[in-house]
């Protein structure tokens, strides 16, 4: 057990070395001293970055158990008003939220109501006359932002496009089942990419008593936000993450999601190391009863029976 959690952690440990350096190379592409063909180089290093912290995800295996791919990703779309979806998952599965808003438009004068339900809770936003799509959108995910999806689990969202759909990423929902719904006849698209779970058993018995459960994330590229250009000058570059330009903004905003992304990586990091300690603590603990047991018996079978008895 200790062997799988030092692999991921290692692995972590060089994807967290990249995020690093990709953290430099936006400081240095968001200076503006920089050409726009200077950011295009620096570009270049981050794109070769982010494939390979993919390869990283994608590859990193021990005994034939792939250990930061996440579990099996599952899918759903709910379509009407108020009708509910499930997804099942893993406790705490991590789904995307894809919301199609085109038929939601402003009004005329005044002001009106939109609402969605997502697992149980309801988030209403006013809707102005003059609203646009992106408006729309943003609106929505400042809304679902500034809640909980459940009790101690803050939800991270992303509101991404203008096109009448907004993309919600990293909630979370502690329960082995997401319920969604969705209003005003808005379709609702559910993808949850489940944690690779590692059950190490530490005892004789086959209680729970006797099992560690240790949780690990998918971390691709994807996940940590880093795939998330929208327009470059190199077609296939438009859905990595953008330093370029012809000016800086994007490398501006390329810090903020960098430094979102280390977040996780150490939160998973720290996660490793806490189920490392405890392991080793268990083996240690299994050592002293291991060697106390057999001290018990050695004097059980070298005890002088007759003298014993006597006594």
């Amino acid at each position: 057990g200790i062997s799988a959690v030092q692999t991921a952690e290692g692995a972590l440990n060089e994807v967290q070395d990249m995020l690093q350096r990709m953290n430099e190379l936006a400081v240095k592409a968001a200076n503006g001293t920089n050409s726009e063909d200077d950011r295009n180089y620096i570009q270049d290093e981050v794109n070769q970055l982010i494939k390979e912290i993919d390869r990283v995800s994608t590859t990193t295996k021990f005994n034939e158990t792939y250990l930061l791919k996440g579990d099996d990703a599952t899918a759903a779309t709910v379509a009407d008003t108020a009708v509910d979806a499930g997804i099942t998952g893993s406790a705490t599965a991590n789904p995307t939220f894809t919301i199609d808003f085109t038929g939601i438009t402003a009004p005329t004068e005044g002001k009106s109501d939109v609402t969605i339900n997502i697992a149980g809770k309801s988030y209403s936003v006013t809707v102005e006359k003059g609203d646009d799509a992106a408006k729309i959108g943003d609106k929505i995910a400042s809304a679902i932002n500034n809640n909980k999806i459940v009790d101690d689990t803050a939800g991270e969202y992303e509101a991404t496009n203008a096109d009448g759909t907004i993309t919600l990423t990293g909630a979370k929902k502690a329960a082995a089942t997401t319920d969604l719904s969705a209003t005003a006849n808005k379709d609702v698209t559910v993808k949850s990419s489940g944690i690779l779970t590692l059950d190490l058993h530490v005892g004789a018995d086959s209680t729970a008593d006797n099992q560690i459960s240790v949780d690990i994330k998918q971390m691709s590229a994807d996940v940590l936000g880093l795939k998330t250009g929208k327009s470059s000058t190199t077609a296939a570059e438009n859905d990595t993450l953008l330093v370029n330009g012809s000016n800086d903004d994007n490398a501006r905003k390329a810090i903020d999601t960098i430094a979102s992304a280390l977040q996780e990586v150490s939160k998973q990091r720290s996660a490793l190391g806490a189920a490392q300690n405890r392991l080793e603590h268990t083996i240690a603990n299994l050592d002293n009863v291991v060697e106390n047991t057999t001290s018990a018996e050695s004097s059980i079978r070298d005890t002088d029976m007759a003298t014993e008895m006597v006594k």
